[in-house]
């Protein structure tokens, strides 16, 4: 099963919506600030209650895939098919990973996550991050979004030079800022890995705050 970034995207706005609902502003404001954003984001237990499962197992179990967290092979998580006969026996059941998914809270690491994304075969790699700035202003959020995507572009064109183009994947950018308080707005950017990410740019969400 082919998971394109469209429909990775679809459910995990959904999910990140319903997940939402479950907090009120001033449960939001303490899951914020105490340390708790990752099990409300990706991880299988310790979410902050009352929620019942992350943002990203509640998009896997949509996708009808399943969730495998703990950096599985170096990544914040994977998305497989389940026990697949033709990799029986000693081969690990995450693969083959139909989506590879990296999550980092601060933008400054994405060129780490980046690297990761770029040496490894899927047919759909997703970067999670964020502008960082709390109650961003529209100027400091555009300022964000083009260190990301150009973080993005440089490493796309070294990678490139060693790896060359044409890979049949594709990539899924996602940025999250806070423009008001107790809200989280999203920006999208998507590219094939036969084209690249150097004539693309960041768009809006509609609907995701």
């Amino acid at each position: 099963m082919r998971v394109t970034a469209k429909q990775f995207l679809e459910k995990f706005l959904e999910s990140y919506r319903e997940c939402r609902k479950e907090f009120g502003d001033d449960q939001w404001e303490r899951m914020w600030e105490g340390g708790q954003w990752n099990g409300f984001m990706m991880w299988t237990t310790g979410q902050p209650e009352p929620l019942r499962e992350s943002v990203l197992v509640q998009t896997a179990e949509k996708l009808g895939l399943f969730y495998a967290e703990g950096e599985p092979l170096t990544f914040d998580a994977v998305l497989h098919g389940g026990r697949d006969p033709d990799f029986a026996g000693p081969y690990d059941v995450r693969f083959p990973m139909l989506v590879v998914i990296e999550h980092e809270n601060e933008r400054r690491g994405i060129w780490r996550e980046m690297q990761k994304l770029l040496s490894v075969r899927s047919p759909l790699k997703v970067l999670i991050t964020y502008t960082e700035v709390r109650c961003v202003r529209e100027q400091r959020a555009q300022e964000g979004l083009k260190e990301i995507g150009d973080v993005v572009k440089d490493h796309w064109e070294r990678a490139c030079k060693v790896l060359g183009r044409g890979e049949a994947s594709e990539y899924l950018i996602l940025v999250g800022d806070e423009p008001e308080k107790h809200t989280m707005s999203w920006h999208a950017m998507d590219f094939s890995g036969t084209e690249g990410p150097v004539t693309r740019e960041f768009q809006p969400v509609s609907g995701s705050s």
